[in-house]
């Protein structure tokens, strides 16, 4: 049984907080990926959809000019606006991620002395 819970201990604190850290990196580059934040952040001021409209008379016609640049800032403001908040929400779950994954870090360090002091005190009692 002693040398169970010695097996146990060495797996704990070497693979099993390896493992504990890489599942929580990749947890953060998967909020990182999923959100698309990079490339969010380089297309930030591209339009949502820019509208290109030929006309159908002839000659250039300012009003068709300027009716076509105001629908395509409006487009740019509105592209912008929704890359913002998918950025924003991306960052909050990376942040709501890391904080998450400290407390259940510091959790998983202490959780075999919790159960060891468990053990000793008598509330747990195993059957062999």
């Amino acid at each position: 049984m002693a040398q169970l819970a010695f097996y146990y201990f060495r797996w704990h604190y070497s693979r099993g907080l390896r493992d504990y850290m890489r599942n929580w990196t990749n947890f953060i580059w998967f909020f990182w990926h999923f959100f698309s934040i990079g490339l969010l952040a380089k297309t930030f001021f591209a339009p949502l959809n820019r509208i290109h409209e030929q006309s159908e008379r002839a000659g250039i016609h300012v009003e068709e000019f300027f009716q076509n640049a105001l629908v395509n800032l409006i487009m740019r403001l509105v592209g912008m606006l929704i890359r913002f908040l998918f950025i924003v929400l991306g960052f909050l779950s990376i942040a709501a991620t890391l904080l998450l994954g400290g407390f259940f870090f510091f959790v998983w360090l202490c959780m075999p002395l919790v159960l060891l002091g468990l053990i000793a005190a008598g509330v747990i009692f195993f059957i062999t």
